[in-house]
């Protein structure tokens, strides 16, 4: 979801709570769900078209052992899916399982490598 000052809660929260209104705007209607299709840019990353100006979502697939480079734009919001995947930047590394995450700051530029174990699929959110 891109930046909103709209927001309208139905509840799980102690701020204002809205049902009425959230009920109103909300339009309750079955229906084919949107599929979005990646594109490939590279070897190892497919993006996906959004609506959104503020963000681009990418999946990375790395065969095991293979290294791609990232940053230098922006922040980088990375989620492993699969595998391992180790983060290297000057000397430094840090190691994500499933389900692990990292914030890459921008202009901190990295190499993503996977595991060993096997071919590594991680989501990446970025600045277009």
């Amino acid at each position: 979801m891109s930046n909103s000052d709209n927001v309208l809660r139905g509840g799980l929260t102690p701020k204002k709570v809205d049902v009425p209104e959230l009920l109103r705007a909300t339009v309750f209607r079955g229906g084919k769900p949107c599929t979005l299709r990646a594109r490939a840019v590279s070897p190892v990353e497919w993006v996906y078209p959004t609506p959104a100006r503020e963000f681009r979502l990418s999946r990375l697939e790395l065969p095991a052992g293979r290294a791609h480079r990232l940053g230098g734009r922006g922040p980088d919001c990375l989620l492993v899916v699969e595998a391992t995947v180790v983060l290297e930047w000057g000397g430094r590394r840090l190691e994500l399982g499933r389900g692990g995450a990292a914030l890459v700051p921008a202009g901190l530029h990295c190499k993503l490598r996977a595991g060993a174990a096997g071919r590594a699929v991680l989501y990446r959110a970025s600045l277009p």
